[in-house]
């Protein structure tokens, strides 16, 4: 059985846990005071960009969905330029890989890839709290700690704790 594709309707409406998926605008800017033609295709590669990298991490597109360029064009009502680029940089972040049928899919990890990741992300971050401990000022050290405040209040407010995180 082969991977579904992600098709327009689909993305305009029901994705793959069945929650509505928002509507994500691809307006260039155009018209922008300023802005430089290269300046306004690299604004809406980079939206399409966060569009595509939020709805792939929050599962409204499912892994192993393929992914339609032009479904994904008028899903996001750009042109094909920034979804190449979108997806270029998807496949960097290892969120988007080669499927079998040689077009591109939302990447699927396994346990064991996921734990050698957890792993790894263990090490990493403990050096670089390490890090951080031995050179943070007091201000740093204040704003952590209610940061850490907060986040103790948001135990059942799983999207509010997870924001809080990143500022933490």
């Amino acid at each position: 059985m082969g991977a579904k594709a992600v098709s327009a309707p689909e993305a305009r409406g029901v994705g793959a846990k069945g929650a509505n998926v928002p509507e994500a605008r691809g307006d260039t800017g155009a018209g922008a005071k300023g802005a430089s033609v290269s300046e306004v295709r690299g604004d809406t590669g980079e939206r399409a960009y966060r569009r595509l990298h939020e709805a792939i991490v929050h599962g409204e597109i499912a892994p192993g969905a393929r992914l339609v360029e032009t479904a994904l064009c008028e899903w996001l009502e750009v042109s094909r330029t920034p979804v190449r680029e979108a997806l270029r940089r998807l496949k960097t972040d290892g969120l988007v890989e080669i499927g079998p049928a040689g077009g591109l899919q939302v990447a699927r990890y396994d346990v064991a890839a996921l734990t050698e990741l957890y792993v790894v992300r263990e090490v990493l971050e403990a050096t670089a709290a390490s890090e951080a401990a031995r050179n943070a000022s007091e201000a740093e050290i204040d704003s952590l700690k209610d940061s850490l405040a907060i986040q103790r209040k948001l135990t059942k407010d799983v999207p509010g704790f997870a924001r809080e995180n990143v500022v933490f």
